[in-house]
């Protein structure tokens, strides 16, 4: 049975998720919110249909026990609630921006690679050899996968699911197909990293002619992610570089983040206008709205500092926000 709306915010909510879901999201986590601050407001028998701070600060405070994320989402989808009323010339209260730095003492901060780590990591892998006929194949897929993850700023779901004809060789593009955000995007890939491919794919046709994936498992099916973690882990080590333990990092993911961060500097660096460049990354990495894009670089605010006033100065406040995915 379908929730049905019964606050006075009801007709504001439900034009309010039209709204979104006219924009192509599915707002999944973003309806719930708002369900929940319908029934807040209801049960409170609120009936000026008004949001004011005092609403909006009740519904926002950090409730015992709830997650830092869960919190977020509460905060952020009421925030575009009220953008969004505002936006109509509504009279409403706008809850501040709750960014990830908030939750310094709880949250993650990505790990940064320097491209002296990053070479130590392609050496660890390259020179990694399995004997054992079972994953022999290991020493092939894993130099080319780490590789390409850093290279084309691909997620480890992104790379896993990669299929033998979603890789060109010949025009260097990657087709990522339903990725976080159930979109498609194509990937240019560097000359260099098109011609290593051509050669992997090659040789990989030879060592597993029924593989259907670009990374495959012993079958020629999908690898899982678990393996692929185990040997990053495996890689850092003989790398040299530390890892904190679990949930401390550096993650896999952070080849990700580095990619974005280097990529930027790498374009500050050219003389290349970051308001042109922030939405090509922004696409490039397959995020929904430049804001994504710019988070990843908020995190890293102490090391990369000089790129982000350049982004600052190029984009000062990036509004309206009421449209705005939530990809990370």
């Amino acid at each position: 049975m379908s929730y049905v709306m019964k606050s006075v915010f009801s007709a504001d909510i439900e034009r309010f998720l039209a709204y979104k879901h006219a924009q192509g999201y599915k707002y999944e986590s973003g309806e719930w919110a708002l369900r929940n601050f319908d029934t807040f407001c209801d049960t409170r028998n609120i009936s000026q249909n008004v949001l004011t701070r005092d609403i909006a600060e009740q519904w926002s405070g950090k409730r015992d026990g709830e997650h830092h994320k869960v919190h977020q989402k509460r905060m952020a989808s009421l925030r575009q609630l009220a953008l969004f009323l505002e936006n109509e010339g509504r009279q409403v209260y706008v809850l501040p921006y709750l960014s990830a730095a908030a939750y310094s003492t709880e949250d993650f901060t990505p790990y940064i690679f320097s491209k002296a780590e990053l070479t130590a990591i392609f050496r660890a892998v390259d020179e990694r050899l399995d004997h054992n006929n079972a994953t022999v194949r290991m020493s092939e897929i894993m130099p080319v996968m780490f590789r390409v993850m850093y290279g084309c700023g691909l997620r480890v779901s992104e790379a896993c699911s990669l299929r033998k004809q979603d890789v060109d060789t010949v025009n260097g593009i990657l087709t990522v197909l339903k990725s976080k955000n159930d979109t498609d995007r194509l990937v240019p890939t560097s000359p260099s990293l098109t011609e290593r491919l051509r050669f992997y794919m090659g040789k990989m046709e030879y060592i597993c002619p029924n593989m259907i994936y670009a990374f495959p498992n012993r079958s020629g099916g999908q690898l899982v992610r678990a393996t692929v973690y185990s040997r990053f882990r495996d890689a850092l080590f003989e790398a040299g570089i530390s890892h904190g333990g679990r949930g401390s990092g550096p993650r896999l993911h952070d080849l990700r983040h580095t990619f974005a961060v280097h990529s930027l500097e790498k374009m500050a660096a050219s003389g290349m206008d970051l308001y042109c460049a922030l939405p090509v990354l922004s696409t490039y990495l397959g995020h929904n709205e430049v804001t994504s894009t710019e988070k990843y670089l908020r995190l890293t605010q102490e090391v990369h500092g000089a790129v982000l006033k350049q982004v600052a100065d190029a984009y000062g406040e990036i509004a309206p926000d009421f449209g705005r995915g939530t990809d990370k």
